[in-house]
């Protein structure tokens, strides 16, 4: 939905993340929006927390230790890290291009097994036109786990 990033690790780019995320007006902000993260510093300073109040923002982060709580952002990095071609990358402006253009080509053009072969902006359209969530199944086949979405 948003995505900053910064040659330190200084929090502000967080809340410029937020901020960007509430400008752009992809999804409606209500009562019941959540925002996951971990327990990183930046995510537990003072700032961050009042900005996610002051927007009426639900603020939700993985248990320490447990990396099921956050699996689809991992899940998305782990992509991400096979994916892009950061060897290649000779400084900082370049490695923001290359990033730049994998989110587009995740967004918009990498369709996701478990969304029902949508991309995730073709979900999101399809949740905000009133579509159900996908009920997610697990199906054991052998030795092998297979994931299907159906609406």
């Amino acid at each position: 939905m948003a995505y900053k990033l910064s040659l330190s690790l200084d929090e502000q780019f967080v809340l410029d993340t937020v901020k960007q995320f509430i400008d752009e007006k992809k999804v409606p902000i209500t009562e019941d929006t959540i925002l996951h993260s971990d327990q990183g510093c930046h995510y537990t300073a003072l700032a961050y927390q009042r900005l996610l109040k002051d927007l009426k923002i639900i603020q939700s982060m993985s248990r320490r230790g447990n990396c099921w709580d956050n699996a689809p952002q991992e899940s998305f990095f782990g992509h991400m890290k096979d994916e892009l071609h950061l060897k290649e990358c000779l400084d900082f402006e370049e490695l923001k291009n290359e990033i730049d253009e994998y989110m587009d080509y995740y967004n918009n053009y990498r369709y996701q097994w478990t969304l029902n072969k949508m991309t995730p902006v073709e979900y999101r359209i399809y949740l905000l036109e009133g579509g159900k969530p996908l009920q997610n199944k697990i199906i054991k086949a052998e030795s092998t786990v297979v994931q299907s979405a159906s609406l």
